[in-house]
């Protein structure tokens, strides 16, 4: 799932999401439609795991909610 935009004050900034990252995992669920994505924002996590690509580099960004 390619970020294409991040809006200032949304979960993606505050998650620190940058135009052009790869999001591959959220709590190590596959992400590849929007649709996922959706699915799991969508759920009642008090913590999020997101395995990511930025430039070549894999990072995991770990958030409390």
């Amino acid at each position: 799932l390619i970020v294409l935009n991040v809006e200032r004050g949304s979960l993606g900034a505050r998650l620190g999401l940058q135009p052009g990252d790869v999001i591959l995992e959220v709590n190590r669920a596959k992400m590849k439609t929007l649709e996922d994505w959706n699915r799991v924002m969508g759920e009642k996590n008090k913590s999020l795991g997101i395995l990511m690509s930025r430039d070549g580099q894999t990072l995991f960004i770990s958030v409390e909610m």
